[in-house]
């Protein structure tokens, strides 16, 4: 969904109410793809405040992703919101250590919301997904995913066999 600014700007009304829905499909994540399962909603307002922009936004979505512990799929609450200021790039004068994250940049009168939405998701999500935090992960030994508990393979039980060579020295301080 593209924005023209001036119109904005130039229009009766200071406020513009935005309530709509997004496909994104599948998003890269940290070489991971995460299936987005459900329209992302959009609702929020741009507003203008002293010739100033302002754009207020909830972001809401399901995804299919991986727990990072057990490999398995899962469904993500993806919810989160955005707060910023909206400014042309050529009135913003900046210096490489001043940016800041409450400003959005736009060129050619043209702002993008659909971009700004699927970027903001992207460094939302969570670097470690996890499909529950008492989830386990699974067995070194075997690859099973451990539940409640212990897999068959008794892998809490170190043996002998299994301590690198290099390190047997230090049991003997124990």
């Amino acid at each position: 969904m593209k924005l023209d600014i001036d119109n904005i700007r130039k229009g009766e009304q200071n406020t513009l109410n935005l309530n709509f829905s997004l496909d994104l499909g599948t998003i890269e994540s940290y070489g991971d793809e995460i299936h987005v399962i459900s329209p992302v909603d959009v609702k929020g307002k741009l507003y203008v405040v002293d010739c100033r922009l302002y754009i207020t936004l909830e972001i809401a979505t399901d995804m299919q992703a991986h727990c990072n512990r057990c490999l398995e799929s899962f469904v993500y609450h993806f919810n989160s919101s955005i707060n910023a200021e909206i400014i042309h790039e050529n009135l913003f004068e900046y210096e490489d250590d001043q940016i800041d994250d409450d400003i959005i940049y736009y060129k050619d009168n043209m702002f993008d919301l659909d971009k700004l939405i699927k970027e903001h998701i992207i460094m939302n999500i969570p670097i470690k997904l996890v499909c529950d935090e008492a989830c386990q992960g699974l067995c070194p030994k075997c690859g099973a995913k451990i539940e409640k508990g212990s897999c068959n393979c008794n892998h809490l039980q170190p043996h002998d066999n299994d301590i690198d060579p290099r390190l047997a020295k230090l049991k003997e301080l124990l």
